[in-house]
């Protein structure tokens, strides 16, 4: 078993989000999110720290019905789809570098 990681707020809840949950409200540095599963709504409550602790993490994994292994994946995917921006973003750069130098190749 994995160990639970110390994460900043923002990326629990991207990950929470990729499972289904939706963040509802947020008041002061805690933020509410819910998942409807059936008949039940599940509700869970992140603090807004950087970073939130193992422990806290721990029990809000535990509250969502998701263990550590499943949520490294939800992590990973969402490193994967960033990397995938990454690779978009060089991709325009190189686009707006070769439209540059034949802008200046037609008009010297």
């Amino acid at each position: 078993m994995s160990r639970v990681p110390s994460l900043p707020y923002t990326k629990i809840i991207r990950a929470l989000q990729r499972d289904g949950w939706t963040v509802v409200r947020q008041r002061g540095s805690h933020i509410r999110l819910q998942k409807r599963l059936g008949d039940e709504v599940l509700k869970l409550t992140v603090p807004a720290h950087r970073p939130v602790k193992r422990s806290t993490l721990s029990h809000i994994l535990k509250q969502a019905r998701l263990d550590v292994e499943n949520f490294l994946e939800l992590l990973q995917a969402e490193v994967e789809k960033c990397m995938d921006l990454d690779a978009l973003a060089e991709v325009r750069q190189l686009t707006a570098l070769v439209v540059d130098c034949y802008t200046i190749w037609l008009n010297p």
